[in-house]
C-alpha cells in the first residue's frame, strides 16, 4: 500500500507503508486525513477505525460517508463531510478547509478529548459492566 504525503512546498510523495507505531508521526504532520467509502447502504452502519486513529492524533477528517460515521462527525465537530463518490464536493470541501484555517484548527483540538470521553475502552467496559449488572440484579 502507498500513501500519498503533500509537504508545504506543495510536492506529492508516496511512500511504502509504515509500521502502525510509526503512522502516528505521519498523522502530526498532516492538516486533515480523507476517509472516502462508496456510496452505498452497506457502509450507512460503518465505522471505519480510521477515524479513531485520526481522533486520537487531533488531525481533522474529510469523511465521505453516509450513516453513522457522518453522524459521528458533526456531532464531534472533528471534521467536514461530502457527498460519497461526488469529487467536486470533495474538492469543494478541501479548498473550504484551506481557505477557513481558523475552522480547521478548531475541528483539531477536538479529537483526542472526543475519543478519550466516548471511546475509552475502560469506561466503556464499565459501562457494560454496569449494564448487566443491573440486568443481572433485576432477575
Amino acid at each position: 500500500m502507498l500513501t500519498a504525503l503533500c509537504s508545504e512546498n506543495k510536492h506529492l510523495f508516496f511512500i511504502e507503508q509504515v509500521s502502525r507505531n510509526k503512522i502516528p508521526d505521519y498523522l502530526h504532520n498532516a492538516d486533515f486525513g480523507i476517509i472516502p467509502l462508496k456510496k452505498m447502504d452497506l457502509f450507512k452502519g460503518a465505522l471505519p477505525s480510521k477515524i479513531f486513529d485520526y481522533m486520537s492524533c487531533d488531525l481533522p477528517i474529510v469523511l465521505g460517508i453516509e450513516g453513522e460515521a457522518k453522524k459521528l462527525i458533526n456531532e464531534s465537530g472533528t471534521g467536514i463531510c461530502f457527498e460519497p463518490d461526488n469529487v467536486n464536493d470533495l474538492i469543494e470541501k478541501i479548498l473550504w478547509l484551506k481557505n477557513n484555517r481558523g475552522a480547521l484548527d478548531i475541528m483539531k483540538s477536538k479529537g483526542r478529548k472526543f475519543v478519550s470521553e466516548n471511546f475509552d475502552r475502560s469506561k466503556l467496559a464499565e459501562k457494560l459492566e454496569k449494564i448487566i449488572m443491573e440486568v443481572v440484579n433485576n432477575k
